[in-house]
């Protein structure tokens, strides 16, 4: 009897100090609960070191990604809506797909990045850099790049419409078949640019000396008097 009693009670203080090992055990950072279960919706990541992480299809709406490093990772299909990503540095990172909607982008570096086919609505990038990325197909509607260097950039078949472009750096950019209706672009840069069956008909701000350094095809809709040069062979496949 004597020996079931103390077995019994060196059973229970085993039991007991495996309970308190757990409780004190330090629970995980928000970029360890990241990598594990690719989950941390309004979690505060600010200045965190996620280079080269692949967390396809994670899920970070509205987290705080201020001033961090994700160079090289893969975000491609994640949800990251609502998000503060300002002065973020994502080159060659992939985004391909990933919910942006509502991102406050500001000062981010994309350059050479994947966003095709992303939703970008109503995101703001004002003076985001975005040199030699890819927007193919991205919805940018409402989006703000204002003052952002878009240099080289391909925005083949994306949806413009209401972005504010104003003073932004479209240098070579390839806006075949993209919709920017309603689109301002006061001062913006579009030297050599393709615009081979854009959408410009209701574009804001443009003049006639911004269509005179790009090119387009007969597909191209323009404002009413307006014309543009076609686009050579060599722009079309290598602009």
């Amino acid at each position: 009897m004597i020996l079931i009693v103390r077995t019994a009670i060196v059973t229970l203080a085993l039991v007991l100090a495996a309970g308190q090992a757990a409780a004190q055990a330090p629970a995980p950072s928000p970029a360890e609960r990241l990598k594990s279960t690719r989950e941390c919706a309004r979690c505060d990541l600010n200045r965190a070191d996620l280079r080269a992480l692949a967390l396809p299809g994670a899920r970070m709406e509205r987290v705080r990604l201020r001033d961090s490093s994700l160079k090289e990772a893969d975000l491609s299909g994640a949800d990251l809506r609502g998000a503060d990503l300002r002065d973020t540095e994502f080159e060659n990172a992939s985004l391909k797909g990933a919910n942006l909607a509502g991102a406050d982008l500001r000062n981010t570096d994309m350059e050479r990045g994947d966003l095709g086919g992303a939703n970008l609505t109503e995101a703001n990038l004002y003076q985001a850099k975005l040199k030699r990325s890819s927007l193919a197909g991205a919805d940018l509607t409402q989006v703000n790049v204002s003052w952002a260097n878009l240099d080289r950039v391909d925005f083949t078949d994306a949806r413009l419409r209401g972005a504010d472009l104003l003073s932004a750096k479209l240098k070579r950019a390839v806006l075949a078949g993209a919709d920017l209706s309603g689109a301002k672009l006061d001062d913006a840069d579009l030297r050599l640019a393709n615009l081979s069956g854009a959408n410009l008909r209701e574009a804001k701000g443009l003049t006639r000396d911004q269509l005179a350094g790009a090119c387009g095809n007969a597909a191209t809709r323009l404002p009413d008097g307006f014309t543009i040069r076609i686009c050579s062979a060599q722009t079309e496949t290598n602009p």
